[in-house]
């Protein structure tokens, strides 16, 4: 708990850096692999004590007639434990900022994280994914949940095109969660994706309360009630990534 607290106070430890599952796994083992570390350095330091201890019980003529001798020793010995505790310190820091590294900070700015790359080839579709990622959501949350929509449309229309898969019932003019769940099967049966990375972007598609919903961003547009959220957004984003990224590969 200590450790959390720790982490909440002076790591910037966020609601964003564990809000799924496999980021709050990967948290835990963090958390693990230092209370592991501190528990070994606090064991060898016990150590090191009952051995001066022992010796000092051994020898004390000897520790008597040559104080000034020990004492280098001990600031030797001292200084050498201080330096070993430091890098094991800044080791366990680096594993755990490497972990959340993997996960994007809900509050972040825009609706897309910097490090996310894709290679779009049609090049209005690469200006609105451009635009997204320089957007500040907080700021223009409207303009960009209907950006977002169409994004996500338009990316499914070059993909269905791109791979042929147009026929009688599939087409541009199709629904878009009729589309969406036709890209998503195509990832499935080819192996690209596992019906476990496909989940969110299908529930996107069959949950109709769900605030990411297709229905919801159909809102977005049509209803003037419904006022997008730049939390929903960012977390839509972040759970269609996988999809997206493929979509564009």
């Amino acid at each position: 708990m200590l450790m959390i607290l720790y982490d909440l106070i002076y790591e910037d430890l966020s609601v964003g850096d564990i809000y799924r599952k496999k980021d709050r796994i990967e948290y835990i083992e963090s958390l693990k692999q230092r209370l592991m570390q501190e528990n070994m350095e606090s064991s060898d330091e016990q150590i090191s004590e009952n051995t001066r201890e022992a010796n000092n019980s051994q020898g004390g003529g000897y520790k008597a007639s040559n104080s000034s001798g020990n004492n280098y020793y001990n600031n030797e010995n001292t200084d050498s434990k201080q330096q070993s505790s430091s890098a094991n310190q800044q080791a366990s820091n680096a594993n755990h900022n490497s972990k959340r590294g993997d996960s994007y900070h809900i509050n972040r700015k825009t609706l897309i994280p910097s490090p996310h790359k894709l290679t779009i080839t049609h090049a209005r579709i690469l200006k609105i994914f451009n635009e997204l990622k320089a957007l500040a959501v907080d700021d223009y949350p409207n303009a960009v949940s209907v950006l977002f929509r169409v994004f996500i449309e338009l990316s499914v229309d070059c993909f269905i095109t791109n791979k042929s898969l147009i026929d009688s019932r599939l087409n541009v003019d199709s629904t878009l969660a009729y589309k969406i769940n036709a890209v998503a099967a195509y990832f499935e049966i080819n192996k690209i994706l596992t019906k476990h990375e496909l989940r969110a972007i299908r529930q996107m598609t069959a949950s109709e309360n769900q605030t990411q919903s297709i229905r919801t961003f159909h809102s977005y547009i049509h209803n003037k009630d419904v006022t997008p959220s730049s939390t929903d957004l960012k977390s839509a984003w972040d759970d269609i990534w996988t999809f997206i990224e493929q979509v564009w590969r």
